[in-house]
């Protein structure tokens, strides 16, 4: 009698094969950019892409004096600035300690949702792994809308990887401990994917 046994060795699939989505969006953790340096140090050889978002919604304007109308498209192109340049200095420290120079693509979410675009970016890429800084959202905009990380975990059809902020020096580690994928105090570990 023959018994035919399937093992799943994962390891003898290539570390190229992995292809990793690092998402910027530029209010991550205090020392983030390290745990990502860390975080993709174990597959050398994946291919790695920073998505760079930046998302300033647009409020809705009813406004009839041209001066007025001229007052908020200022103060619109000045929030898109501020937005952009802190993005941009989240993804210059984060570079900064990455050993090879990924691509790096800018998406400028306007009055979509970032967290569905970046798992759409990761679903037309192809990616393995996305990972994310926890968003510090307020209470009342996780209790409306959710933070960008939970909404990323809740859709993507890969593992995602949420870096949280470091507390006292020392990571944390946690397994989910509800159905929703969130803890007691609201944060998310991680999402693991096939």
């Amino acid at each position: 009698m023959e018994i035919h046994r399937q093992v799943d060795d994962r390891s003898s699939v290539p570390d190229t094969a992995r292809r990793i989505l690092v998402a910027v969006h530029g209010r991550e953790p205090a020392r983030w950019e390290v745990e990502v340096g860390r975080a993709l140090m174990l597959s050398p050889r994946a291919t790695v892409q920073v998505l760079a978002i930046t998302d300033v919604p647009s409020p809705p304007f009813a406004a009839l004096l041209p001066s007025a109308r001229r007052a908020r498209a200022r103060a619109f192109a000045e929030w898109r600035r501020i937005e952009a340049a802190n993005v941009a200095q989240r993804l210059e420290a984060l570079l900064a300690r990455l050993s090879a120079v990924p691509d790096v693509a800018w998406v400028h979410v306007p009055d979509a949702d970032p967290g569905r675009t970046i798992v759409e970016r990761a679903a037309a890429w192809g990616a393995d792994l996305v990972v994310v800084g926890v968003d510090p959202a307020s209470w009342l905009h996780r209790r409306l809308l959710g933070a960008l990380h939970e909404r990323v975990v809740a859709r993507a059809s890969c593992a995602v990887l949420v870096l949280p902020p470091v507390e006292r020096g020392v990571a944390r580690v946690r397994e989910e401990s509800s159905p929703a994928g969130r803890g007691r105090d609201g944060t998310v570990a991680a999402k693991g994917g096939a």
